[in-house]
């Protein structure tokens, strides 16, 4: 990891840290991302549809969150 992302931890305690923790991302690039309008985002804010945090004004969205949230959306096969 850089040093800019250690943030003064030690190596010893980053040894058994092996998950990726990407920055939350925006309501653009969630957009993007789900390949839907801003304004939709805005409605499934609105709805509750999906998971996100307030940080002040601001509104970020966490992948895992957004992926989980995905899977109830998921529809699952028919067989005939």
């Amino acid at each position: 990891m850089p040093k800019s992302q250690t943030a003064g931890l030690s190596a010893d305690k980053l040894e058994g840290i092996n998950v990726p923790c990407p920055r939350p991302m925006t309501r653009q690039e969630l957009a993007a991302f789900l390949g839907v309008s801003q304004r939709t985002i805005d409605s499934y804010i609105a709805n509750r549809r999906i998971p996100y945090v307030k940080l002040g004004r601001l509104i970020r969205f966490r992948v895992t969150d957004v992926e989980r949230a995905l899977k109830r959306f998921t529809v699952s096969e028919v067989s005939l």
